[in-house]
This record gives C-alpha cells, structure tokens and sequence, in this order.
C-alpha cells in the first residue's frame, strides 16, 4: 500500500419522506435518515474525511450538511 494514498466514500442517502406530489429531488430525509446519517457522521469509516460533495438533490445536501457539520465542529479541516 502507497503511504498518503487517496481514497473516496461513496455514500447513498439513508431513509427519506417520499411524497407522490414533491419531485424525487426535493424528498428530503426522515428522522430515521437523519439519525443514521449522524451516526455515520461519528463512525471511524469517515475520520479522515477532508472533502464533502453531494448532488443537487436536497437530500444529498442534508446529508452532505451534516458530514460538513461534524467535521466542522470537530476541529477537521476540509474543502
């Protein structure tokens, strides 16, 4: 293994709200969604994070928002 070699998370969102009469990009994610993308946010999968990007879609966004807000807080430097 190359010492300092770059990786990439892929992550789906968890659990959202669907609504038949909201367009699919608009669904944002249900408190089930919420708390597990929080988790995650916690788990040592992600320590090294140091960029976040997400779709336009306003699920990807919060669930993006939260990774950005817990390395925020936590002192992690990121793009």
């Amino acid at each position: 293994m190359v010492a300092n070699m770059a990786s990439l998370i892929f992550t789906t969102h968890p659990e959202v709200v669907i609504d038949p009469l909201v367009p699919v990009e608009r669904w944002r994610l249900s408190d089930a969604g919420l708390a597990r993308m929080r988790q995650f946010a916690e788990s040592p999968a992600v320590a090294k994070v140091t960029s976040v990007w997400a779709s336009t879609e306003a699920k990807a966004i919060e669930a993006a928002g939260i990774l950005a807000a817990h390395f925020a807080k936590a002192g992690q430097g990121f793009r």
